[in-house]
Protein backbone atom coordinates (compact mmCIF):
# COMPACT_ATOMS: atom_id res chain seq x y z
CA UNK A 1 0.00 0.00 0.00
CA UNK A 2 1.91 3.70 -0.93
CA UNK A 3 2.12 5.49 2.21
CA UNK A 4 1.86 9.78 1.72
CA UNK A 5 4.66 11.23 2.74
CA UNK A 6 8.44 11.22 2.59
CA UNK A 7 11.67 11.82 4.44
CA UNK A 8 14.44 12.13 2.07
CA UNK A 9 14.71 10.57 -1.61
CA UNK A 10 17.90 8.62 -1.84
CA UNK A 11 21.05 9.59 -3.53
CA UNK A 12 23.58 8.29 -5.71
CA UNK A 13 26.52 9.72 -7.70
CA UNK A 14 24.95 10.62 -11.19
CA UNK A 15 27.29 8.77 -13.92
CA UNK A 16 24.29 8.91 -16.31
CA UNK A 17 20.50 9.75 -16.37
CA UNK A 18 18.85 9.77 -13.26
CA UNK A 19 15.45 8.67 -12.49
CA UNK A 20 13.47 8.55 -9.78
CA UNK A 21 9.79 6.07 -9.30
CA UNK A 22 7.09 5.80 -7.18
CA UNK A 23 3.47 4.54 -7.00
CA UNK A 24 0.35 7.12 -6.17
CA UNK A 25 -3.26 6.04 -5.16
CA UNK A 26 -5.59 9.21 -5.92
CA UNK A 27 -9.24 8.65 -5.02
CA UNK A 28 -12.04 10.85 -7.74
CA UNK A 29 -15.86 11.34 -6.84
CA UNK A 30 -17.86 12.41 -10.06
CA UNK A 31 -17.76 9.48 -11.78
CA UNK A 32 -18.86 5.92 -11.56
CA UNK A 33 -17.45 2.92 -12.17
CA UNK A 34 -19.72 2.15 -14.75
CA UNK A 35 -19.28 5.61 -16.64
CA UNK A 36 -15.31 4.21 -16.36
CA UNK A 37 -15.54 0.54 -18.03
CA UNK A 38 -17.38 2.35 -20.79
CA UNK A 39 -14.84 4.83 -21.61
CA UNK A 40 -11.66 3.54 -19.78
CA UNK A 41 -9.40 4.50 -22.74
CA UNK A 42 -10.54 8.22 -22.92
CA UNK A 43 -10.68 8.71 -19.07
CA UNK A 44 -7.03 7.30 -18.35
CA UNK A 45 -5.41 9.52 -20.83
CA UNK A 46 -7.17 12.41 -19.51
CA UNK A 47 -7.03 11.81 -15.95
CA UNK A 48 -2.64 11.18 -16.89
CA UNK A 49 -2.63 14.39 -19.08
CA UNK A 50 -3.92 16.07 -16.05
CA UNK A 51 -0.77 14.43 -13.86
CA UNK A 52 1.96 15.24 -16.11
CA UNK A 53 0.25 18.61 -16.50
CA UNK A 54 0.59 18.92 -12.13
CA UNK A 55 3.77 17.62 -12.52
CA UNK A 56 4.80 19.87 -15.41
CA UNK A 57 6.09 17.03 -17.51
CA UNK A 58 6.35 18.69 -21.16
CA UNK A 59 7.19 17.47 -24.42
CA UNK A 60 9.15 19.66 -26.56
CA UNK A 61 5.68 21.18 -28.19
CA UNK A 62 4.08 22.12 -24.57
CA UNK A 63 1.76 19.25 -24.98
CA UNK A 64 1.55 17.26 -21.40
CA UNK A 65 4.54 13.87 -21.42
CA UNK A 66 2.52 11.43 -19.77
CA UNK A 67 5.08 8.82 -21.14
CA UNK A 68 6.30 8.10 -17.68
CA UNK A 69 3.13 7.52 -16.32
CA UNK A 70 1.42 4.05 -15.83
CA UNK A 71 -2.27 3.14 -15.17
CA UNK A 72 -1.64 -0.25 -12.88
CA UNK A 73 -6.01 0.04 -11.99
CA UNK A 74 -8.92 1.60 -12.02
CA UNK A 75 -11.24 0.18 -9.20
CA UNK A 76 -14.40 1.43 -7.37
CA UNK A 77 -14.60 1.00 -3.79
CA UNK A 78 -13.84 -2.49 -2.52
CA UNK A 79 -16.98 -4.88 -2.32
CA UNK A 80 -17.63 -7.54 -0.38
CA UNK A 81 -21.10 -9.20 -2.38
CA UNK A 82 -22.25 -9.47 -5.65
CA UNK A 83 -24.99 -7.13 -4.34
CA UNK A 84 -22.26 -4.53 -3.25
CA UNK A 85 -20.80 -4.74 -6.16
CA UNK A 86 -23.27 -4.07 -8.17
CA UNK A 87 -24.24 -1.11 -6.07
CA UNK A 88 -20.51 0.42 -6.86
CA UNK A 89 -21.11 0.27 -10.91
CA UNK A 90 -23.34 3.14 -9.99
CA UNK A 91 -21.51 4.86 -7.09
CA UNK A 92 -19.80 7.80 -8.22
CA UNK A 93 -16.00 7.05 -6.83
CA UNK A 94 -12.93 5.82 -8.67
CA UNK A 95 -9.75 4.65 -7.58
CA UNK A 96 -6.82 5.15 -9.15
CA UNK A 97 -3.34 3.79 -8.40
CA UNK A 98 -0.69 4.56 -10.92
CA UNK A 99 2.87 4.62 -11.43
CA UNK A 100 5.22 7.88 -11.83
CA UNK A 101 8.72 7.85 -13.72
CA UNK A 102 10.28 10.74 -13.93
CA UNK A 103 14.01 11.36 -15.78
CA UNK A 104 15.85 14.47 -14.04
CA UNK A 105 15.74 16.59 -16.77
CA UNK A 106 13.87 15.31 -19.14
CA UNK A 107 10.78 17.33 -20.36
CA UNK A 108 11.14 18.99 -17.21
CA UNK A 109 13.07 21.31 -15.42
CA UNK A 110 14.51 18.99 -12.28
CA UNK A 111 18.47 19.16 -11.29
CA UNK A 112 18.12 16.04 -8.74
CA UNK A 113 16.19 12.99 -7.91
CA UNK A 114 15.20 14.57 -4.74
CA UNK A 115 14.28 17.66 -6.40
CA UNK A 116 11.91 15.71 -8.49
CA UNK A 117 10.41 13.45 -5.99
CA UNK A 118 9.70 16.43 -3.19
CA UNK A 119 8.64 18.76 -6.00
CA UNK A 120 5.86 15.73 -7.49
CA UNK A 121 4.58 15.32 -4.09
CA UNK A 122 4.27 19.10 -3.04
CA UNK A 123 2.86 19.94 -6.53
CA UNK A 124 0.07 17.07 -6.38
CA UNK A 125 -1.02 17.94 -3.02
CA UNK A 126 -0.96 21.53 -3.81
CA UNK A 127 -3.04 20.52 -7.28
CA UNK A 128 -5.86 19.38 -4.59
CA UNK A 129 -5.74 21.82 -1.91
CA UNK A 130 -6.09 24.73 -5.05
CA UNK A 131 -8.73 22.72 -6.99
CA UNK A 132 -6.50 22.70 -10.14
CA UNK A 133 -6.58 19.04 -10.65
CA UNK A 134 -10.67 18.89 -10.44
CA UNK A 135 -10.44 21.85 -12.61
CA UNK A 136 -8.17 20.47 -15.75
CA UNK A 137 -10.52 17.47 -15.43
CA UNK A 138 -13.62 19.11 -15.83
CA UNK A 139 -12.64 21.54 -18.46
CA UNK A 140 -10.70 18.81 -20.65
CA UNK A 141 -13.70 18.04 -22.87
CA UNK A 142 -14.23 14.58 -21.80
CA UNK A 143 -18.05 14.61 -20.76
CA UNK A 144 -17.31 11.80 -18.51
CA UNK A 145 -14.90 13.88 -16.08
CA UNK A 146 -17.27 16.85 -16.68
CA UNK A 147 -18.66 16.51 -12.61
CA UNK A 148 -15.43 14.46 -11.70
CA UNK A 149 -13.52 16.17 -8.30
CA UNK A 150 -10.76 15.52 -6.93
CA UNK A 151 -11.36 16.48 -2.96
CA UNK A 152 -8.67 13.85 -1.33
CA UNK A 153 -5.13 14.54 -0.53
CA UNK A 154 -3.23 10.95 -2.90
CA UNK A 155 -0.95 8.69 -0.96
CA UNK A 156 1.92 8.22 -2.28
CA UNK A 157 4.85 5.48 -2.11
CA UNK A 158 8.60 6.64 -0.81
CA UNK A 159 10.40 6.93 -4.03
CA UNK A 160 12.90 4.41 -5.59
CA UNK A 161 16.14 5.97 -7.97
CA UNK A 162 18.11 4.34 -10.76
CA UNK A 163 20.74 5.77 -12.84
CA UNK A 164 20.67 4.90 -16.55
CA UNK A 165 24.39 4.37 -17.64
CA UNK A 166 25.53 5.24 -21.13
CA UNK A 167 26.19 2.37 -23.38
CA UNK A 168 30.31 1.91 -23.16
CA UNK A 169 30.99 -1.15 -25.70
CA UNK A 170 29.67 -3.06 -28.16
CA UNK A 171 27.90 -6.14 -27.53
CA UNK A 172 27.84 -9.29 -29.84
CA UNK A 173 23.97 -8.62 -30.75
CA UNK A 174 24.93 -5.32 -31.30
CA UNK A 175 27.82 -6.24 -33.85
CA UNK A 176 25.67 -8.65 -35.49
CA UNK A 177 22.79 -5.69 -35.78
CA UNK A 178 25.27 -4.24 -37.53
CA UNK A 179 26.11 -6.42 -40.13
CA UNK A 180 28.60 -8.41 -39.18
CA UNK A 181 26.22 -11.36 -39.68
CA UNK A 182 26.43 -10.06 -43.30
CA UNK A 183 30.37 -10.53 -43.64
CA UNK A 184 30.16 -13.73 -42.05
CA UNK A 185 27.92 -14.84 -44.95
CA UNK A 186 30.15 -13.25 -47.91
CA UNK A 187 32.90 -14.39 -46.27
CA UNK A 188 32.02 -17.92 -46.48
CA UNK A 189 30.77 -17.91 -49.70
CA UNK A 190 33.70 -16.44 -50.68
CA UNK A 191 35.98 -19.23 -49.08
CA UNK A 192 33.80 -21.92 -50.38
CA UNK A 193 34.37 -20.45 -54.24
CA UNK A 194 38.11 -20.42 -53.46
CA UNK A 195 38.07 -23.99 -52.67
CA UNK A 196 35.59 -25.31 -55.14
CA UNK A 197 38.05 -23.52 -57.51
CA UNK A 198 40.82 -25.00 -56.27
CA UNK A 199 39.49 -28.70 -56.82
CA UNK A 200 38.85 -27.87 -60.33
CA UNK A 201 42.65 -27.87 -61.05
CA UNK A 202 43.61 -30.02 -59.20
Amino acid sequence: MPKHGITEAPTMEPEGMLVVSGEVRQVLEGVSYGTYKSDSTAIEATFLSTVATVLELFNSDGSPDTSGLTIISVSPPDSASRAVARLHLQTSQLQFDYGVRIVVGEGNDYTSADQAYKSAVSNLDESIADNSFTESLQESGNSALAFATADETPEISEPEQEVIRPATSSTIQDLLDDGAIAGIVIGAIIGIVFCSVGGFYY
